[in-house]
Formats: structure tokens, C-alpha cells, sequence
């Protein structure tokens, strides 16, 4: 997959969130999880574990 066609979205019953990765900063494997952080056009840094976005308000 090429990052710009890597792509983030979570879905609830009262939103939905949809990011669009424009390139990847940092990837890492622990014992634990993979840890990857990329940059998005609109939204800055986002980090994710095993593939998962990870947000914070």
C-alpha cells in the first residue's frame, strides 16, 4: 500500500472520523505492538497501535 492511499476511519453511531495519511514519520515493533506515527494534511500527527488510530482530546 502507498501512503497516500493509506487511509484511517472509525465509525460510531454519532460521528465519523476519516483521515488521510500524507506520509509515514516513524514505525516501530516492540515486544507489545507496532507503533507507527504518520502526518495528515489536515489534522497533523497521528499515531496508531497494531493499525488502530489512537486519539486524544
Amino acid at each position: 500500500m502507498s501512503l497516500g492511499e493509506e487511509k484511517f476511519s472509525e465509525n460510531a453511531s454519532v460521528m465519523k472520523l476519516y483521515l488521510e495519511v500524507s506520509h509515514k514519520l516513524h514505525e516501530e515493533k516492540t515486544p507489545h505492538q507496532n507503533i507507527t506515527v504518520y502526518e495528515t494534511e489536515i489534522f497533523g500527527r497521528l499515531m496508531t497501535l497494531d493499525g488502530e488510530p489512537v486519539l486524544t482530546s
